[in-house]
């Protein structure tokens, strides 16, 4: 990481998710650009498709279908949750045993031994987590036991209209900071 009387760098253009520290040491030896914008509709996107698969199960009903213990149609193992009508919002310590848990975000957003707690003693129904403490999540992690928890890797904005859009905002970002000109998104305005 450069120090602060590092003048290696005019320019630094990075991901969307740029770390406070580097920010704060980046900014007073160069122009530092990012791509926070671009990602909100996958995310968003990718958001809504976890609570939808969490309240209707889909990934239980998958593995019902892949193991082969789908004899026939049975309303009661496929029965899930209604999303429309729901409360949606940050959680609180007496979640209903209905509770869904989505995080999108960096894993340091939620306390892993607290969800699994929550998830173990049925304290909330299910959770789905793009990212985790620890990336990828150690294959012995208790949260890679639970039936009702679903881990993904860091696909937010894996999407080819997202990377291509990132890349845009990067490539004018570095062009304008080479120039002297304001970034289309400079990270020292966080």
């Amino acid at each position: 990481m450069a120090s602060q009387s590092d003048k290696r760098f005019k320019v630094l253009v990075t991901s969307p998710e740029v770390p406070k520290a580097a920010i704060d040491l980046l900014k007073k030896s160069c122009d530092l650009g990012h791509t926070p914008v671009v990602v909100n509709e996958p995310v968003a996107e990718l958001t809504i498709a976890l609570m939808v698969a969490a309240a209707r199960r889909f990934t239980r009903d998958v593995l019902h279908i892949e193991n082969e213990t789908w004899i026939t149609w049975s309303h009661k193992w496929m029965l899930g949750y209604d999303i429309k009508g729901s409360t949606v919002g940050i959680p609180r310590s007496q979640n209903e045993t209905t509770s869904i848990f989505v995080n999108v975000a960096r894993g340091q957003i939620a306390d892993q031994k607290a969800l699994y707690n929550a998830l173990t003693n049925h304290t909330i129904f299910c959770s789905r987590i793009r990212c985790n403490d620890t990336e990828p999540l150690p294959k012995d992690d208790p949260l890679m036991t639970l039936p009702n928890c679903v881990i993904i890797p860091h696909l937010g904005t894996a999407t080819e209209k997202a990377t291509e859009n990132m890349a845009l905002v990067a490539a004018h970002n570095v062009l304008r900071g080479l120039a002297g000109e304001p970034m289309i998104s400079p990270a020292y305005q966080l």
